[in-house]
């Protein structure tokens, strides 16, 4: 590629030439210099010559056979191309420089790719290692569990073994009666007794307290059945009963009830069953009473 400064002193050579009246051939016929070497001259481009000797040579007698100083157009062309010689070390120089500098980044980088890899690695081996040392300690309560669960079934079987062996019959002793302790009686069963029984009234004796009565109607369109209801003396109920209805009443001595159609109504006293509180027929009372001599 052409150089600016040796392209000027080609303008130089080309003016001279020109106003000498000359032409390419004739300068090349005069000085045996390859008209394309003088043109490289002019276009200053040293590049094509058969080297920078020969081009420094060509320039300096051409300049010379244009009356000029061929000399110092020598001179001048030797500072011009050590001019670009420094350059060119200087850029080498500094591609260098910067080459070393990225090197040393990469390096760099690459040793703290490589502490943090091994920051890494040291930080799974430590993970692991305290993962199979919790696994182990695991294992080890597991086994103990398991062997004194073992060992307290065994003790449990043997113990089992002599408590059922001969002259043990499993029976628990019942604990002594103490001169200060009565014996428990008898639990009594429960007892609902009809005692006095007409069209208009029917008298039941329990020996349970409280007194629990069910009343319930029987199922169908047209059943209903008035009643009014007397707990000790007190009124705790009064209406008329539709299809299926129940109704749960409680005293502790006296439990009155006067039923319009007792006939449609079942009775249970304490858990019993009794039936119906009578056949067709007018109101009828049906009382419920308390009596600890059942």
């Amino acid at each position: 590629m052409p150089d600016e400064k040796l392209r000027e002193l080609g303008e130089i050579l080309r003016t001279q030439r020109e106003s000498l009246g000359l032409t390419i051939k004739d300068v090349e016929r005069e000085t045996k210099i390859r008209s394309v070497y003088l043109m490289a001259i002019e276009s200053g481009n040293d590049n094509i010559s058969p080297g920078k000797a020969y081009f420094r040579v060509f320039l300096k007698s051409y300049a010379d056979f244009l009356g000029l100083n061929g000399l110092e157009f020598s001179k001048r062309y030797q500072e011009i191309t050590e001019a670009k010689a420094g350059e060119r070390e200087k850029g080498r120089n500094v591609e260098q420089s910067d080459t070393r500098k990225t090197v040393a980044a990469e390096d760099r980088a690459s040793r703290t790719r490589r502490k943090s890899e091994t920051k890494k690695a040291k930080r799974r081996k430590r993970s692991a290692k305290i993962t199979g040392t919790l696994l182990v300690i695991a294992i080890i309560i597991l086994a103990a569990w398991g062997i004194w669960k073992g060992l307290d079934y065994l003790r449990s079987q043997k113990e089992l073994g002599e408590n059922t062996g001969p002259g043990h019959d499993n029976v628990p002793e019942e604990p002594p009666i103490t001169g200060n302790e009565e014996p428990t009686p008898p639990e009594q069963p429960v007892k609902v007794v009809r005692t006095d029984t007409s069209a208009e009234v029917s008298v039941f004796e329990t020996n349970e307290s409280p007194i629990e009565v069910v009343l319930e109607t029987l199922s169908g369109s047209d059943v209903s059945c008035w009643i009014k209801a007397e707990a000790d003396g007190e009124v705790v109920v009064e209406k008329t009963m539709g299809s299926a209805e129940k109704i749960e009443l409680s005293a502790d001595k006296e439990l009155r009830v006067r039923a319009g159609r007792p006939w449609v109504l079942t009775i249970t006293v304490n858990g019993e069953d009794l039936g119906v509180g009578g056949s067709f027929g007018p109101v009828k009372d049906l009382v419920f009473k308390y009596n600890e001599d059942l």
